[in-house]
């Protein structure tokens, strides 16, 4: 035995608090006070019976995969050969996407969409799965007024710390919560936060996602003033840009009209992130 190892033992066995499991594998644990949390909270809470089922059929499509010698779909070589990701559009091109994360909010996605409606601006949101399910009645509204509607994850996780099967169990989980009420296959993801990994990526990919980034992020979470918002927003753009904002910010609402106006008066074009990737890739 090395000295390393011994010391090992010693720190294990004199430590207190510290606990030595057996080996599961990539098994999670069942959680009772979780269940609680995510009965009351709505949230894939790891621990909790939602978060074992999600975790357990992420890791069962794989095992699945893999035992049954199916061969795995190539991905498209884009800015990685290992995974699908979308940073811009074709910098040729004046036209750019708005996107609103973290919705939908009763109190705010209506208002957001009498503003575009308004302007005839196509968006794309990216919604919270557990926001979904709660608030299915906004996600069809959206939809009905032709925006696109993405995933960013079941609960707004940050995906960067977890496990391969674990940013799984969130995209999967996210995408059917979307899928169920639109009936349509998600197209795009994108990390809450920014925040991912090799991993999360590849997770997301062998979902069919390809994950969402942006040219311009106009930080509005942080409640600037509105005119200070507006100059942000208007000072990084440029040709093929990925404009984030959030959905569940009066500013944003306030400042929105006259972003939109400024920008047109510049010549660009509002297009959803399917129009943006398809004019990249036909560049």
């Amino acid at each position: 035995m090395t000295r390393a190892a011994l010391f090992l033992l010693i720190f294990v066995a004199l430590a207190p608090g510290v606990v030595v499991a057996a080996d599961t594998g990539d098994r999670p644990a069942r959680d009772p006070m979780a269940d609680a949390r995510a009965r009351t909270q709505g949230l894939l809470v790891p621990g909790s019976e939602t978060w074992a089922n999600a975790h357990r059929k992420a890791i069962e499509k794989r095992e699945s995969r893999t035992l049954l010698h199916e061969p795995q779909k190539a991905l498209p070589q884009r800015s990685h050969p290992l995974y699908l990701k979308l940073t811009r559009g074709s910098p040729a091109r004046k036209t750019l996407a708005l996107t609103f994360d973290d919705g939908p909010h009763p109190e705010f996605t209506p208002k957001l969409l009498a503003v575009l409606s308004k302007y005839h601006v196509k968006a794309s949101f990216f919604v919270v799965g557990k926001m979904a399910q709660r608030y299915p009645d906004l996600v069809r509204q959206e939809v009905a007024a032709g925006h696109e509607i993405g995933n960013h994850t079941f609960s707004h996780a940050n995906v960067a710390r977890l496990t391969e099967n674990g940013a799984a169990a969130e995209w999967e989980a996210g995408d059917e919560a979307i899928t169920a009420i639109t009936g349509e296959k998600v197209r795009y993801c994108r990390p809450p936060g920014g925040r991912y990994d090799r991993d999360s990526v590849i997770a997301a990919s062998e979902l069919g996602l390809t994950m969402v980034l942006w040219t311009d992020n106009s930080a509005d979470y942080l409640g600037m003033s509105p005119h200070r918002l507006e100059q942000r927003v208007l000072s990084r753009i440029s040709n093929g840009g990925i404009v984030l904002m959030h959905d569940g910010v009066q500013q944003t609402i306030d400042v929105l009209p006259d972003i939109i106006e400024k920008l047109r008066s510049k010549g660009y074009r509002f297009v959803t992130l399917s129009e943006l990737e398809d004019q990249r890739n036909s560049r």
